[in-house]
């Protein structure tokens, strides 16, 4: 129950804008929990399987799509933004297509790749 609540507030983060920064201050533990192999950086396809763990739990109707009642915390703006298709519900193509920019933001070096230090940075 506390990851489900967890990737519920991360969901929320994530969508004002500020999901590296708030991703890093919760803990430690959230960067090794993504870090699937253990080599001390999240790369594309670690962060992508995060986001989809992530929309899986804040999906709480299990219809596969976000609305606006499943993060009442996003900020609205955001939300449009990520909808593309403007059906007022983000598809997982349009969240992780969102979450995507955040990552090349973060990405400093353009090595394709987060070590902590640029997770800690994009705060």
């Amino acid at each position: 129950m506390l990851g489900r609540t967890l990737a519920v507030a991360l969901v929320a983060t994530l969508l004002v804008g500020v999901a590296l920064g708030a991703w890093a201050q919760t803990s430690q533990s959230d960067f090794a929990t993504t870090d699937l192999n253990d080599d001390g950086v999240i790369d594309r396809e670690e962060y992508h399987r995060r986001m989809m763990d992530t929309m899986f739990f804040a999906d709480t109707n299990g219809d596969g799509v976000l609305t606006p009642d499943e993060l009442p915390d996003a900020d609205p703006a955001a939300f449009q933004a990520a909808d593309r298709d403007g059906d007022g519900k983000l598809s997982s193509e349009e969240f992780t297509q969102a979450r995507f920019g955040d990552f090349e933001a973060a990405d400093q070096d353009g090595s394709g790749t987060l070590s902590p230090a640029e997770v800690d940075a994009w705060r």
